[in-house]
């Protein structure tokens, strides 16, 4: 027989398992029913079961509370009310509903009078058509009456039976497990075809069957292997364990199969595998670790091993060699291995002070409260031009609108008048011939409609909306606009799909106004903090100006974030600004603000967060202390409270900002039991599945570092770039703030190669943050971190060969130049760089010197001469297309050393210009051609397009060099149902500079040539 099964898998009670049911608690059901709010809706239910009788006394009866009027009360009147409870509790919590007055009659009338009950609330149900469930309660009821009591309700149940339909006697069946009811509905359900066909659900039946050959033909049937993760536990606590197991595995197998359509369910199988690992067994480890590589179940499969040690083997013996899996097993095997550390806990007085005072438990000094000031520095509002430029508004930059006709203004102000939904830049109309069009508000009237604060019928503040972005909305009003945004509560936004936008519009508002905004932001807004962080220095003189009241205002969270938000600044250089910026506020100010900064650091104003339950504190590795006295040696180590105190630290941490005390504990003990010990958290939050209200346990490997620790992060972030966007962004944000070459190699991977559009954006802006740090492009930073791969295996480098071919061509393309010191180390004599960049030809940025890289790094000219290139040359990457006729004598040379060209260079075509072409401001090569939405999303962004929306794309954007290309398609689709999106008609490439329209004249040969071959490709596609 198999193990006992974990109480989290809701074992139905039965006679045969003594102690299996627990009498209910009437208090708490006398709680609810007296509930003055149950009062009307148990009245508005009675009268739809018995209009015509009695619904009041009824209802009276339940709001009663009384278990004496229950048990004079009618069958009738009390099976209404069953009904009424049923109803009104599945209502209030339809995924939970435990109300029920049948154990209490039970007890207070007999088992056989709840039995008939319960038999008349079924046919209300009946006629009512409400879905009908099986009652646990009723179950509970038998199972705990004595022998006389269920003799006499099972003769009620059995003779009730006779003349109930099969649905309908199947809760009876249900109600009395160890009759062999359940068995023989079960066989009935069988015998009639169309009971399949129809899917009449009786699968509950499988918790109080006893035959498992019934039990195994029923869940064979097409639909009904969906019944088994309700019953997992019954039947394993039930049938023998090597009977249910083939069961349970099969289950898993059918549940974790593709499906024709929508995607792999997850719960269930997580419950199957639930129901197996409470087993327990060896046989029940062999199941779970053939499903461990699955990433439904992966998580949880090994976290069970990490907990039961002792099955190491068997995952072991599953795991190919060099898998994942065999190195996930050969870990927990390892840990399983290690012997206990015998040492000696180290005294207080041998402990860093920091760990022997615990300041973080300490609250900050209060500072004194000043009401009333008001904001100063209103006059240096500005739009942050620099920032604007770099940030797009891509989806309304194709949109064309017409002007408001007199008659549609009218119709919209009349709109706004009445506080209808309206849009103050465009509105979308449709025309008389059924097409649709966008109409532009007039500016004033747009400007005023944003400005305007509504109140709702709900009596809550109320704006209007725009249609296209908020940037383009500021981009168009300026300073006139930043009122109308400020005063709406945006951070609240910054968690909804929109977030993104709110934040960039947010961004370039330099404003007073905002800073207390941006503190918010900063301080509970994790995902745009690096944003407000970087707002908040970039800006330090008008943020401290507009955080200053708020710093010494009332005590309450707005004080707390502008409190938050100065600290940081002052900590990060900008202390003058907000010095000089408190004296603006009088020398009561001043002085407040010098108290506040005067601070001990390493107290802080929040609350340790509660440990998570996926902590394992007895595996985590001793910390030991630095052998910096020979009487202390290396055998001490943290006790349990300083081991606490480390985890409290920690968890203050954040990824960009950890906790001040951690350099001091990290001067006093040992670096590489630090660092162990850091993994093992990382460890545990991966078998964790990695949470994120428990993101300090995987970002302690940025506080506490090892190359161990930061090879495993970048490992589970490429592992979760193609499963799971929130998880991989988490693990990004951690690559991001280590910044070392191998973190961020990672990071440029994820950005290039996840399918996740947010990920790819996200990684993205990390690893331009990272480069940014380095005082780099995000060119420049990937120039330097391409990795050695001797030692890798044959995978890892065709994958490194791999991006480092896509990053010559888009060299190639963009015309990028390369300093000679960069160029000689990372590319001439780069390991994996330098035989990839021998095959391609090379010229400095003039083009007066063309070359190839010979074997031995020097370089040589079509002649085959050596020659030297000056230390200040630039050089870059040969394009025909700046020099016609190039491709010739120079193929000749490549193919007499056998050098094949890793990109397509000097087979390249150049796209030349007629005089009239010249002209032109479009380029009309794809006008027209038709071409797969799919095929056409593949191919443009395989080649560096981006989608000017990443829902509902209506055009492609290219940028090179400082050109934004735009293919319009038409007519668009949805991203989310691609595989039904209509052909695309594509439009007319239109080339643009600062926003200004570009003749193809005017464009860099290379530029025109490389749109001209996309195009191509683009047409070529068909449909």
């Amino acid at each position: 027989m198999s193990a006992a099964p974990s109480p989290v898998l809701h074992v139905g009670p039965r006679r045969s398992r003594p102690g299996s049911a627990r009498a209910p608690d009437w208090s708490t059901m006398q709680a609810w029913l007296t509930k003055p709010a149950n009062a009307k809706v148990f009245l508005q239910r009675a009268r739809s079961y018995d209009a015509a009788g009695s619904p009041d006394a009824v209802a009276a009866l339940l709001t009663s509370g009384s278990i004496e009027a229950l048990a004079k009360a009618s069958v009738a009147s009390l099976a209404i009310a069953e009904r009424v409870v049923i109803d009104v509790a599945h209502g209030q919590n339809a995924a939970n509903p435990r109300r029920s007055l049948l154990p209490f009659l039970a007890t207070s009338r007999g088992l056989s009078d709840a039995i008939a009950i319960y038999v008349r609330a079924l046919a209300l149900a009946d006629r009512h058509h409400v879905n009908r469930a099986p009652s646990d309660h009723l179950r509970t009821a038998v199972v705990l009456a004595d022998e006389a009591s269920y003799r006499a309700g099972r003769d009620v149940a059995a003779k009730a039976r006779e003349g109930l339909s099969l649905s309908a006697r199947a809760n009876l069946a249900f109600a009395f497990p160890d009759e062999p009811w359940a068995n023989l509905d079960l066989e009935a359900w069988l015998a009639e075809p169309a009971n399949a066909a129809q899917y009449v659900r009786i699968g509950f039946l499988l918790s109080a069957a006893s035959d498992l050959d019934v039990v195994k033909r029923f869940l064979a049937t097409s639909r009904a292997h969906y019944e088994l993760p309700d019953v997992a536990g019954d039947l394993a606590a039930t049938f023998p364990e090597d009977e249910v197991l083939p069961l349970l595995e099969d289950g898993l197998a059918r549940f974790l199969k593709k499906p024709k359509y929508g995607a792999v369910l997850k719960t269930q199988p997580r419950r199957i595998a639930e129901t197996v690992a409470a087993i327990g067994t060896p046989e029940a480890a062999r199941v779970l670790a053939r499903f461990a590589s699955h990433p439904i179940l992966a998580t949880q499969i090994l976290a069970w091993f990490r907990d039961h040690p002792e099955h190491t083997s068997v995952l072991e013996s599953v795991a190919g060699e060099g898998s994942k899996l065999a190195s996930t097993a050969q870990r927990i095997a390892d840990k399983q291995g290690k012997k206990a550390v015998r040492a000696r806990a180290a005294k207080d007085a041998e402990l860093p002070s920091i760990l022997r005072e615990r300041p973080w438990t300490q609250k900050p000094e209060a500072s004194d409260v000043i009401e009333g000031l008001a904001q100063k520095g209103m006059e240096l509002e500005r739009l942050d031009d620099e920032l604007l430029e770099t940030l797009d508004d891509e989806e309304s930059e194709v949109r064309h609108a017409r002007p408001m006709t007199k008659t549609e203004l009218v119709a919209w102000r009349e709109k706004l008048s009445k506080r209808g939904f309206l849009y103050a830049d465009y509105e979308h109309v449709k025309t008389a011939n059924g097409s649709w069009e966008w109409i532009e508000v007039p500016a004033a009237d747009g400007l005023v409609a944003w400005g305007t604060e509504r109140i709702d019928a709900k009596g809550k503040p109320h704006y209007v909306f725009t249609s296209a972005s908020v940037l383009s909305f500021l981009r168009r009003h300026g300073v006139a606009a930043f009122a109308g945004w400020i005063r709406r509560d945006w951070p609240s936004h910054l968690p909804w799909e929109s977030g993104p936008e709110a934040m960039h519009a947010s961004r370039v508002i330099v404003s007073p106004a905002i800073a207390p905004a941006m503190a918010h932001v900063l301080t509970d807004r994790k995902q745009y903090r690096h944003h407000a962080r970087t707002w908040l220095l970039r800006h330090a003189r008008v943020a401290a100006l507009g955080l200053v009241p708020d710093a010494l205002g009332p005590l309450g969270a707005a004080r707390r974030s502008a409190e938050a938000a100065l600290v940081m600044m002052a900590t990060a250089g900008e202390r003058a600004a907000v010095e000089k910026a408190a004296t603006a506020y009088g020398a009561a100010a001043r002085r407040g603000i010098a108290a506040l900064l005067a601070r001990d650091p390493r107290r802080v104003d929040r609350a340790v967060p509660k440990r998570p339950s996926i902590l394992k504190r007895e595996d985590l590795p001793p910390i030991r202390l630095r052998q910096s006295d020979a009487i202390l040696g290396r055998d001490s180590i943290l006790g349990p409270e300083a081991v606490e105190s480390v985890l409290d630290m920690l968890s203050l941490s954040l990824p960009e900002a950890p906790y001040v005390g951690l350099a001091e504990l990290s001067a006093s003990l040992d670096a590489a039991s630090l660092g162990a010990f850091a993994l093992e958290l990382l460890e545990q939050w991966v078998l964790g599945d990695a949470p994120g209200r428990s993101e300090w346990m995987g970002f302690s490997v940025i506080h506490l570092p090892s190359p161990e620790g930061h090879a495993r992060l970048a490992s589970f972030a490429r592992e979760q770039s193609t499963k799971n966007q929130a998880k991989c962004e988490r693990a990004c944000v951690a690559l991001a703030e280590i910044g070392s070459d191998l973190t961020l190699l990672h990071l440029s991977r994820i950005a290039n190669g996840t399918r996740f559009q947010k990920l790819k954006s996200r990684a993205a802006e990390l690893l331009a943050q990272a480069a940014g740090a380095r005082g780099l492009g995000v060119d420049e930073l990937e120039d330097r971190t391409v990795p050695d791969v001797d030692g890798a295996d044959a995978k890892e480098r065709a994958r490194v060969r791999e991006r480092v071919v896509r990053r010559l061509e888009q060299l190639l393309i963009t015309g990028r130049s390369l300093d000679r010191e960069v160029f000689d180390s990372f590319f001439v004599k780069q390991p994996v760089v330098g035989p990839l960049a021998r095959t391609l030809l090379w010229e400095t940025e003039d083009a007066a010197i063309r070359f190839r890289i010979a074997e031995d790094g020097s370089f040589a000219d079509v002649s085959d001469d050596t020659i030297t290139l000056p230390a200040s040359a630039r050089v870059r990457l040969a394009h025909p297309a700046r020099a016609p006729g190039l491709p010739a004598a120079w193929a000749d040379r490549f193919a007499e050393y056998e050098l094949v060209p890793v990109i397509d260079q000097l087979g390249r075509r150049a796209h030349a210009l007629g005089k009239k072409e010249a002209r032109a401001s479009t380029l009309d090569v794809a006008r027209g051609a038709k071409a797969s939405a799919k095929k056409l999303m593949g191919l443009l962004e395989s080649r560096g397009w981006r989608r000017n929306s990443a829902g509902n794309p209506s055009a492609f954007l290219r940028d090179l060099g400082d050109v934004r290309i735009t293919l319009p398609i038409t007519p668009g689709f949805e991203v989310r149902d691609l595989a039904h999106a209509d052909a695309q008609s594509l439009g007319p490439l239109t080339f643009t500079r600062k926003r200004e329209a570009l003749t193809l004249g005017d464009l860099d040969p290379v530029t025109l040539s490389e749109t001209v071959r996309d195009a191509e490709a683009a047409s070529a596609l068909g449909t």
